[in-house]
């Protein structure tokens, strides 16, 4: 598998921009849930500390797995042989066969999408944060336990 080092470049340059807005996103989020007034109406003091903690946590851990894979694709960026071992790892035949299987590319967008949706609902109604983080725990679970089937059997 051959990569050119330009094509490898603007690959990784794309990542970069793309984890850099989100970062910006999640980061303007986060301040906003630490800064607006925890309205109580949403299920009494408890349960409003409970989910603004968790939603500030969910938060920086999203920014966590960013600033990640941020430093990643930079120090890909600068190191050719970096950015064609980065590359290759992503297209490697069994990891990619695996993830098919367990099929992590709808994953990831599913588990964010309950993960926001979940701090949106925090400010509105108890039972619906609750309902989606149960949904984010069904999936998780799920996914561990198919991760865990196709490794043996593959």
């Amino acid at each position: 598998m051959k990569f050119d080092e330009e094509s490898m470049k603007q690959t990784l340059l794309r990542r970069i921009y793309a984890l850099c807005a989100a970062l910006g996103l999640l980061g303007l989020l986060t301040g906003v849930r630490i800064y607006l007034p925890h309205s109580t109406a949403v299920g009494g003091e408890w349960y409003t500390g409970f989910i603004v903690g968790w939603q500030i946590g969910v938060l920086a851990g999203l920014m966590l797995f960013g600033v990640f894979y941020l430093v990643k694709y930079l120090a890909a960026l600068h190191d050719p042989d970096k950015a064609r071992a980065v590359l290759i790892a992503e297209r490697d035949e069994r990891t990619l066969f695996i993830e098919q299987k367990v099929g992590k590319s709808s994953y990831k967008y599913v588990i964010a999408g309950l993960l926001l949706a979940a701090v949106i609902a925090g400010c509105f109604s108890a039972a619906a944060f609750a309902a989606l983080l149960g949904a984010v725990a069904l999936e998780a679970a799920v996914r561990i336990a198919l991760r865990a089937y196709y490794m043996r059997k593959i």
